[in-house]
């Protein structure tokens, strides 16, 4: 996702950038409303004050944009501005949540937008599908039948146009330039697929989705998510800067007082030489480079172990 959805993280970059001296701050945004359209918003706000609160300014938005349902939306709002990675857990999640949400709330006003976020988790669900038929072996070899990338592709696909005039994400760059073909690179390998069907897709339907059919869509894909057994990471944060363990353990040096200091162990071994009976030879050890020889050496009788040297 785009920056702006990490909304947290851009609160503590715009407060750092205003801590440095910086005045102005020129940015790109686009649609992106569902993903992103909170950043835009907090990011108005920043720009005007970098220490207001960033926990109360999303929970204003949640309660003014979503009402009765702000606990649940906040939840998948949540997981997107901590950049939880994209997988079934999390995407089961917030399509239970968004299910919890239309429960919890009947206007209207609220309902359309709980309906971007449906067909969004829907756009989503579509992509996730493709991602995971359309990948290939260590040969080269696609993981199932050609036939199933291509359908999944051409779902994605036609969806993907279908949102245009919504601005829940930005379609043009992902049909209309040459992102559409680096995304789409397995399909495209496929022996024997005609490029102008696949671009054929992109004009199939432009008609932005009903209410009724966003119901059915998000009734569907919370049954297809339904044994995924999706649970909430318990975020804890951990630092790495080193810090004396007496700090935390004071005992611990007393204890430590008892210990005895063990003597200093690199290296042992056995040697085997056969000799005639009488045979002087002589012994030359030489360590490696950087090391050196230090310790207790004996020359045993292999027979009886008696020491003879």
């Amino acid at each position: 996702m785009a920056k702006a959805s990490h909304v947290y993280k851009l609160a503590k970059d715009i407060r750092r950038y205003h801590e440095l001296g910086l005045t102005t701050y020129d940015a790109e945004s686009e649609c992106n409303w569902v993903p992103c359209g909170l950043g835009y918003w907090m990011a108005a706000h920043f720009m005007w004050n970098p220490e207001l609160d960033d926990d109360e300014l999303v929970a204003d938005f949640c309660k003014k944009a979503f009402k009765r349902a702000a606990k649940p939306m906040r939840r998948i709002i949540d997981r997107w501005a901590r950049g939880e990675r994209f997988s079934q857990r999390t995407l089961a999640l917030s399509l239970r949540d968004l299910q919890e949400a239309y429960r919890l709330e009947s206007d209207e006003k609220v309902r359309k937008r709980l309906d971007h976020f449906a067909m969004y988790l829907h756009w989503l669900r579509l992509w996730h599908r493709y991602h995971h038929l359309s990948q290939r072996t260590e040969f080269g070899k696609l993981i199932v039948e050609p036939k199933l990338v291509i359908e999944a592709a051409r779902e994605w696909t036609i969806f993907t146009r279908r949102v245009y005039d919504t601005g829940i994400v930005h379609v043009y760059p992902i049909l209309f330039t040459g992102w559409f073909k680096r995304r789409l690179n397995s399909l495209f390998q496929i022996r024997g697929l005609n490029p102008k069907m696949v671009n054929s897709w992109k004009h199939e339907r432009t008609d932005i989705p009903t209410p009724d059919e966003v119901k059915r869509l998000l009734a569907n894909d919370a049954m297809a998510f339904a044994n995924v057994h999706a649970v909430e990471i318990a975020w804890k944060q951990y630092s790495t800067d080193l810090v004396p363990l007496v700090k935390y353990i004071p005992q611990i040096n007393e204890k430590y007082a008892t210990v005895k200091r063990s003597p200093l162990f690199v290296e042992h071994g056995m040697h085997y030489f056969i000799a005639r009976a009488g045979e002087v030879f002589e012994l030359k050890l030489q360590p490696q480079s950087g090391h050196r020889i230090k310790g207790h050496w004996v020359v045993r009788d292999a027979r009886t172990g008696a020491v003879i040297a």
